[in-house]
């Protein structure tokens, strides 16, 4: 099963006071990156909505907004924050011991100020709703990214099985890679003499051979595709394993379209490398 880290959920709920709106978002992040944007009266709720992500997310950017749509207020639920209102008045004697001349604040000055009238709410009924709707929201951007995850997982295990059958290709061709040099050397030494010293030419095509021998990135890569393979069917998180992965075929690759002297296997290197970076490409969408 695999997760991607790219995915949108949006969950409304109504709480005492109104309608609350959730929106998640998920990016690509190597770490898990979680970002709240709260009315200020539950900010006191982010390590409580952290804890709650924690548990379903390790990975990705998290973008986490919630809005909150207000019914119409009846006149008694208006109140005056004191404490706001304290610093303001402590902040507008400090002005005026400055500038005496400075004009006081009137009573509608006062009552415009951010935070000093609010409503009246029962905030811990509503903190429950909220969470219960941030959990809601939790679950379906969770389903999201196992959704696309799912469809991640389809288009790397299929390019996996064109991988396969590129490197078995490769494998079967060694032995008439082998044939065609020997052949191919010895003609162009009956070219240029009359007799040929046997022995010092097996020598020199074995050491040639042995240069040019591909058969060890092979089996190193069909090694890290059962790997693969194993990862696909049964990590829930293998994004950077698999990422980590990818680096060692590309390696195996490299290594072995350095050494061929066959057309057809530096074609084969060539539609490998187009492959695997795209499969690396997809898996740092996995979480």
């Amino acid at each position: 099963m695999a997760y991607s880290m790219t995915a949108y959920a949006t969950v409304e709920t109504p709480i005492t006071s109104g309608l609350a709106r959730w929106e998640l978002r998920s990016l690509n992040h190597r770490h898990l990156d979680l970002s709240l944007k709260l009315p200020e009266n539950f900010q006191v709720m982010e390590p409580l909505l952290r804890e709650l992500a924690r548990k379903q997310l390790t990975r990705g950017k998290i973008d986490c907004v919630l809005r909150i749509d207000r019914l119409e207020a009846k006149r008694d639920e208006w109140v005056v924050d004191t404490h706001v209102l304290e610093q303001l008045t402590v902040a507008s004697n400090h002005i005026k011991d400055s500038f005496p001349d400075a004009k006081s604040l009137s009573v509608h000055e006062i009552l415009r100020w951010p935070s000093v009238l609010g409503q009246a709410r029962d905030i811990t009924q509503e903190s429950g709703q909220i969470e219960a709707g941030f959990q809601q929201a939790l679950n379906e951007l969770v389903v999201a990214r196992q959704k696309e995850g799912e469809k991640i997982l389809e288009c790397l295990q299929t390019r996996l099985i064109t991988v396969d059958t590129l490197v078995k290709e490769i494998g079967e061709r060694l032995p008439q890679i082998e044939t065609g040099f020997r052949e191919k050397l010895l003609k162009r030494v009956e070219e240029v003499s009359h007799s040929v010293d046997t022995d010092r030419f097996h020598q020199e095509v074995l050491y040639a051979l042995q240069k040019m021998n591909i058969s060890e990135e092979i089996d190193r890569l069909k090694i890290h595709l059962s790997e693969a393979k194993r990862l696909l069917s049964t990590e829930k998180t293998l994004g950077r394993r698999l990422d980590f992965l990818f680096q060692e075929f590309n390696r195996e690759i490299n290594t072995m379209a350095s050494k061929t002297i066959d057309n057809t296997v530096a074609q084969h290197c060539i539609e490998l490398k187009v492959l695997v970076d795209e499969m690396r490409e997809q898996a740092h969408n996995v979480e």
